[in-house]
């Protein structure tokens, strides 16, 4: 016999796990890899973080995508119940609504790279909107930093590292002088 704190315990439990199988699309669940090609974005996280979808031979997969190489500013949270909350860091809305624009009711291009995940999972991905590399006209508006890691290609690191060149020599976005 199950004691009521115990059975109660367990429905809870199990209700958790069957929400959670209910309102989690399944591609999350059981991990199925983003690949190389097209896909559309749902939505906008922040400056290097977006939602997206793709038709994949066994369905529809919905992944979250860090751009690879390039670090936003952050947006404040003030989501987390037991944290602080924190406020925008500079250039943190412009950056997320400048890859808005880019990426708003358009069919994007995914590049995949050596490292496919961060270490929270989001998998990662060079963006492209038409031939445009969305990492590096965030970089050209000064909107984001390289975040370049060992492995990551080397001429894509190359190109990235130019773009933020070019946005610290004109003096644009975070490169502005105060």
């Amino acid at each position: 016999m199950i004691s009521g704190a115990l059975g109660a315990a367990i429905v809870a439990t199990l209700a958790i796990l069957y929400g959670r199988a209910l309102f989690t699309p399944p591609s999350e669940i059981d991990g199925e890899p983003l690949v190389a090609g097209a896909a559309r974005v749902l939505y906008v996280i922040d400056g290097d973080t977006l939602q997206i979808e793709q038709q994949q031979p066994t369905g529809v997969v919905r992944r979250r995508v860090r751009l690879i190489g390039i670090d936003t500013p952050e947006l404040g949270r003030t989501d987390a119940p037991l944290k602080a909350a924190t406020a925008d860091q500079p250039f943190a809305r412009e950056a997320a609504e400048l890859l808005r624009q880019l990426t708003a009711e358009r069919e994007v291009r995914l590049e995949l790279d050596r490292r496919r995940r961060d270490r929270y999972g989001r998998s990662l991905a060079y963006l492209y909107v038409d031939k445009r590399l969305v990492q590096e006209e965030l970089l050209r508006r000064g909107l984001a930093v390289v975040d370049a890691f060992p492995g990551d290609s080397a001429s894509m690191a190359k190109r990235l590292e130019i773009a933020e060149q070019d946005a610290r020599k004109h003096q644009r976005g975070q490169w502005q002088k105060q």
